[in-house]
């Protein structure tokens, strides 16, 4: 971070000066870019990514994980309190890492009953059929 003429801080010299204020700390949230962002409604940047036929997928597993309340609970118990070891290895190894890729494969199922039992007033049949099929071939070799 840029200092006040002083050359560059880090975020921890900038953060303890006490010029810094509300405004100051605001703004510097806003530059952040986080995998999911919660505004007045969920911003999942790797959709960004994504190909426009697979676009149903992140939305699928969103939805089915967030709204169905048994499917919350079960998402929740099933990734446990935050892990920075395993969130590393997920950044570094995705779904090669064998206990990555069980996780992801047991939030695929949760997400796709989810949306299921949520129905046609959250996602439409083509729509789950289109993430299954995502997900299929994305964990290919893994129960779904």
């Amino acid at each position: 971070m840029r200092g006040g003429g002083s050359g560059y801080r880090t975020f921890r010299e900038w953060i303890r000066d006490p010029a810094i204020n509300r405004d100051d700390w605001l703004f510097h949230l806003s530059t952040l870019f986080p995998e999911v962002r919660p505004k007045e409604f969920f911003e999942l940047r790797s959709a960004d990514t994504i190909e426009p036929d697979a676009l149903a997928a992140p939305v699928v597993f969103v939805t089915g994980l967030v709204y169905d309340d048994e499917c919350a609970r079960r998402a929740s118990e099933l990734i446990g309190p935050p892990s920075e070891k395993l969130l590393e290895r997920a950044g570094r190894l995705g779904l090669a890492d064998p206990e990555i890729r069980r996780i992801a494969s047991r939030l695929v199922v949760l997400a796709l009953d989810g949306g299921r039992r949520l129905g046609n007033d959250y996602l439409r049949k083509q729509h789950l059929e289109a993430a299954y099929q995502y997900f299929a071939r994305a964990l290919r070799g893994n129960d779904i």
